[in-house]
């Protein structure tokens, strides 16, 4: 087995652990949240909840300063009045454009909110496609998400893995 394989399959391990305890506790009522130190002052209580909407259901990849960006553009082109609508390309679960969508409903908005896809996920990465920072293989990524999606897959088939 390659180290990018076994990198791959420890990161799914992780998320499967991670799964099974965040199961456990909705199973008992409770719920794990990751700690948000501060909210941008800029988001309203009902902006708040949109964002949690958003981040509880896992509707995002995004971080919460990048949900929070979406959240605060959208609010800022409102404002001023800026023509045009929102497009977003590779939205995976709509998280960012739910976001949009709200903002732009709740402030009285008529922008219309389009949203592209593969509908197919990306093309297997090459070797020479590494993350610009770390260098680290895109492969590694790939194949963890690759992973995770036929875990998802085969459990909404009723299949145990």
């Amino acid at each position: 087995m390659k180290v990018q394989d076994l990198e791959s399959l420890n990161v799914v391990i992780k998320e499967r652990l991670k799964a099974i305890v965040v199961n456990a506790f909705d199973a008992v009522g409770l719920q794990i949240r990751k700690s948000i130190k501060s909210f941008p002052v800029e988001l309203s209580k009902e902006e708040r909840k949109f964002f949690y909407y958003v981040r509880d259901n896992r509707l995002s990849m995004a971080s919460d300063e990048r949900l929070f960006s979406t959240m605060l553009a959208c609010k800022h082109v409102v404002e001023l009045g800026i023509d045009g609508d929102f497009v977003e390309c590779g939205v995976w679960r709509g998280g960012n454009s739910i976001l949009a969508a709200a903002i732009f409903k709740l402030y009285g908005s008529k922008k219309k909110v389009y949203l592209f896809d593969t509908f197919e996920g990306m093309t297997k990465p090459a070797e020479f496609d590494k993350e610009l920072s770390t260098g680290k293989a895109a492969i590694v990524e790939f194949n963890r998400s690759q992973i995770l999606h036929y875990i998802d897959y085969s459990g909404r088939l009723g299949i145990k893995s």
